[in-house]
């Protein structure tokens, strides 16, 4: 989470404050009335966001786990970009017109 930059100007709101106004008016009023508890229910909900500017101990095997994933998923998108090759070759193939 960062500090604040500076203020709106004018009448203008920050982010929370528009989303938080935005949420009376439909009548699902969000339950936080400042930027401060709005934090805590994100952290409360979601505690790995308080530990902002700290680097957890990584594992090597989450890195490879991560890896074969990406290998996979590349495979995958290069298969599906060969198959749809060849069917508009098959479609342009079909339909050649020699002129």
């Amino acid at each position: 989470m960062a500090g604040r930059a500076s203020f709106p100007p004018g009448d203008a709101r920050e982010d929370w404050a528009i989303l938080r106004a935005l949420s009376d008016v439909l009548g699902r009023k969000l339950p936080y009335d400042s930027l401060t508890a709005l934090r805590q229910t994100m952290f409360k909900a979601h505690p790995h966001l308080q530990r902002i500017d700290q680097i957890a101990a990584g594992d090597v095997a989450d890195i490879e786990k991560t890896g074969r994933a990406r290998r996979h998923a590349g495979q995958d998108a290069v298969r599906l970009a060969h198959r749809r090759f060849l069917s508009f070759e098959r479609h342009r193939a079909r339909f050649r017109c020699d002129g």
